[in-house]
C-alpha cells in the first residue's frame, strides 16, 4: 500500500467481537471503517491492508472476501471469529502465533469471510532471510527454528494447512525467532496420518528452495534437510525411525536436484 498517504489509526480493541457480538452489522461497519481510504498492501484471495495506530504501530488487517466451495472446505467452515479463537488458544499454548486482534463476521456466518485484525511482527519473512543470507550456519539456524516452532504446533495438536515460507516471520531478524502469521491455515486436529505430514514437510523444503533460487540466491543445501526432519521431530515428541531417516533422504534429494537445476539455469 502507500504509506506516505497512510493516516495514523486508533488501535482496534483486541475484544471488540467480544463487545458487540449482538450487532455483527455494527462490527462490519467497524472493520470496513479502519481500512477507509487505504489501498490493499498485499491481494490474492484475501486483501491485507497495513494499517497504523496513532503510535505509528503497524498492524494488519485481512479481509477474507471470497466465500468459494473451495475456501469453505479448506477452512472447514471454520468463521473468523473461530479463526481467532483458535489462535488465542494456540498462542496460550505458548506457540508464537501472531496476537489476533478482532475477528469481524462477513456476509455469511459459516463461509470464511470477514475481516481479521493481526499484530505486525517486525522483521523478514523466511524467504526473505534465506534469500538476503546465504551464509551455512545462519541457514541452519534459521530452518531449524521454524522446523522446533512446526513441531511444537504438531505437538499441540495443530495443523498447518500451507506451510510456506512466507507465512513465517523472523521477529526483528533473528534467525531463532520465527512467527506464525498466516492464521486462518492453521486449526485444531485431533491426528494427522504421518504421510500427511510427511507430505507437507517435503512441500515446504521443496518450495523454499525454488522460491529462493527464483529470487537469484544460492540454493538450499541438501545437508538442510537432517536438521530440519530431526528438529520438527524432536519438537513434535514423535520417535525417530525409518520414516524419520526416508523423509530425510527424500527431502535431501530434492533440494539436490533443485540446487542442480538451478545451477543449470544460472549458466544458460
Amino acid at each position: 500500500m502507500d504509506r506516505d498517504n497512510t493516516t495514523a489509526r486508533r488501535q482496534p480493541d483486541p475484544l471488540c467481537f467480544r463487545l458487540v457480538a449482538g450487532d455483527r452489522r455494527q462490527l462490519q461497519h467497524f472493520c470496513t471503517a479502519i481500512a477507509e481510504g487505504a489501498r490493499p498492501w498485499r491481494s490474492g484471495k484475501t486483501r491485507i491492508w497495513q494499517l497504523a495506530n496513532d503510535a505509528g504501530e503497524a498492524f494488519y488487517v485481512k479481509e477474507f472476501y471470497h466465500a468459494s466451495l473451495r475456501d469453505t472446505l479448506r477452512h472447514r467452515l471454520r468463521s473468523v471469529v473461530r479463526i481467532y479463537h483458535d489462535a488465542e488458544q494456540f498462542r496460550a499454548a505458548g506457540l508464537p502465533l501472531a496476537r489476533p486482534l478482532f475477528a469481524a463476521l462477513g456476509g455469511s456466518r459459516w463461509l470464511p469471510t470477514g475481516s481479521l485484525g493481526l499484530e505486525a511482527i517486525p522483521g523478514p519473512t523466511l524467504e526473505r532471510y534465506l534469500i538476503d543470507h546465504t551464509d551455512a550456519a545462519e541457514r541452519i539456524t534459521a530452518v531449524q527454528a521454524v522446523a522446533s516452532a512446526w513441531g511444537q504446533l504438531t505437538r499441540a495438536q495443530g495443523f498447518h494447512a500451507d506451510p510456506a515460507a512466507r507465512n513465517f516471520i523472523l521477529r526483528d531478524g533473528n534467525p531463532a525467532d520465527p512467527w506464525f502469521i498466516d492464521l486462518e491455515s492453521i486449526y485444531p486436529v485431533p491426528w494427522v496420518p504421518r504421510p500427511v505430514q510427511s507430505h507437507r514437510l517435503k512441500k515446504f523444503a521443496l518450495s523454499t528452495a525454488r522460491q529462493v533460487a527464483k529470487r537469484g540466491a544460492p540454493g538450499l543445501s541438501p545437508e538442510l534437510a537432517s536438521a530440519f526432519v530431526d528438529h520438527w521431530a524432536a519438537a513434535a515428541g514423535l520417535r525417530g525411525g525409518r520414516w524419520q531417516r526416508r523423509l530425510t533422504r527424500e527431502i535431501a534429494a530434492a533440494l539436490d536436484r533443485q540446487m542442480v537445476l538451478s545451477r543449470a539455469v544460472s549458466q544458460s
